[in-house]
């Protein structure tokens, strides 16, 4: 009897529409007694800024007419206490909630972080309520344009170098760690971090990073890279 089986699928198959959780519901903010939740988004130069809001006012927020809060538009040129040529102090942006990136923060207990789009408070009449230059709006629409012109969705896996306690951290935080693997250095490890980018805009990447660089700091005793003398 022929062999029918196609060569091409060996080990763990993931696609785009499979790998992502499902986003966690606003159930979270009380049945994991959530206090602070951070409003995050990404400028040019790549740190993740954010607001932090209490609970209380988060929920607030959400009832309200257009959600959102204010963020002055100089965010996106600040080039650490420098304003890049092109951008004003003048302006706020309203930074709305994404709350598919909804999710409880394992290095900080009590608090929760959602990705947030910037809009125009007052909509222009070119654009209306789109910031075009907005990183998180401009994926958007390279991944929906990819979609709808070419049928393309994507799917990328990442590798970081991290301490075995670290993986760890990243299982509890809910990120799949498919294997860790030994480096070069005595005690370092490599583990593949599944994720993809979809119409959801998963920030795993993101939020990966932030995973590992805020346990590192909070662990004020158990520091992995510390009490391993690594940094």
């Amino acid at each position: 009897m022929a062999d029918t089986t196609d060569p091409s699928s060996f080990g763990v198959i993931y696609a785009p529409n499979t790998v992502d959780p499902p986003p966690p519901t606003l159930d979270i903010l009380h049945t994991r007694r959530i206090k602070f939740v951070g409003l995050q988004w990404v400028d040019y130069t790549n740190p993740v800024r954010f607001f932090l809001t209490p609970t209380p006012h988060f929920q607030m927020i959400l009832t309200s007419q257009r959600p959102g809060t204010g963020v002055g538009k100089f965010t996106l040129g600040l080039i650490f206490l420098t304003l890049a040529l092109g951008f004003s102090s003048n302006g706020e942006y309203l930074l709305v909630p994404d709350l598919t990136s909804l999710r409880v923060a394992p290095y900080a207990q009590h608090h929760a972080v959602v990705m947030c789009y910037l809009q125009e408070k007052f909509p222009s009449p070119e654009h209306g309520r789109v910031v075009p230059i907005d990183p998180r709006t401009l994926l958007k629409r390279v991944i929906d344009e990819a979609a709808e012109k070419a049928g393309v969705s994507f799917l990328v896996g990442i590798e970081i170098t991290v301490l075995e306690e670290i993986a760890d951290a990243l299982q509890e935080a809910g990120h799949e760690v498919q294997m860790v693997h030994a480096e070069s250095a005595p005690g370092q490890l490599m583990p593949s971090d599944s994720m993809k980018w979809s119409p959801g805009l998963s920030p795993s990447g993101l939020h990966t990073r932030d995973d590992i660089r805020y346990s590192e700091k909070t662990w004020a005793s158990g520091n992995p890279s510390t009490s391993h003398s690594f940094r």
